[in-house]
């Protein structure tokens, strides 16, 4: 269908069509050499973006017929800049540890930190703060994930177990706050050992 479907011409409105193949490298041998006579005389007003997120899975014979794009995350400001003018271009007030919550979650995709601020402004409406965004994505406050690892680190196995247990039965998901300990532990180490030369987005 597609194959059939370049050849036609645009609207009245458009110079191009646009077509985008996601995932490109599910593609079957013989739909990637299906495709591959039209890739190599496409018509003038075709262009296409084949995505994948496994790009040695390619024929190679596709992947000589293309330009390369690699995409990476973003970092922690960028996503924070970015959450900044999109609260901004809306007329919401927010506070930086609010929006740091928010990047950290995110983990550089731009498309999770606004699906985060949208579950953080369902809470809250017209203003964006730390404990209404704790509260929408369910974070574990910083306090008690410093109780449980201040309790490993002295050997107080039972206070350790104690404050998972609380925390685990006030609601917290455990994959939660399984991440949110490990994350403090290596926010703590990079602190500590990178003498500022490493990133830090805490």
């Amino acid at each position: 269908d597609l194959i059939q479907s370049v050849h036609l011409g645009v609207g009245a409105t458009s110079e191009r069509k646009v077509y985008i193949i996601d995932e490109v490298h599910m593609l079957s041998t013989a739909a990637s050499n299906a495709l591959l006579k039209t890739l190599e005389e496409p018509p003038e007003h075709v262009v296409f973006v084949l995505a994948t997120t496994d790009p040695q899975k390619v024929l190679p014979t596709l992947r000589s017929r293309t330009q390369h794009f690699e995409f990476t995350l973003l970092s922690h400001d960028q996503l924070v800049g970015h959450l900044v003018y999109i609260l901004g271009r809306e007329g919401i007030d927010s506070d930086p540890e609010a929006l740091g919550l928010i990047a950290r979650r995110a983990a550089g995709s731009a498309r999770d930190a606004l699906s985060l601020l949208d579950q953080a402004l369902a809470v809250g409406g017209d203003r964006l703060d730390a404990l209404q965004v704790q509260s929408a994505l369910g974070g574990v406050p910083f306090e008690q994930r410093l109780a449980v690892l201040e309790a490993a680190a002295a050997e107080d196995v039972a206070s350790a177990l104690v404050g998972v247990h609380d925390l685990i039965a006030s609601g917290h998901d455990v994959r939660r706050v399984a991440d949110d300990l490990l994350r403090t532990v290596r926010d703590a180490f990079v602190q500590a050992n990178a003498s500022g030369r490493v990133p830090y987005d805490g």
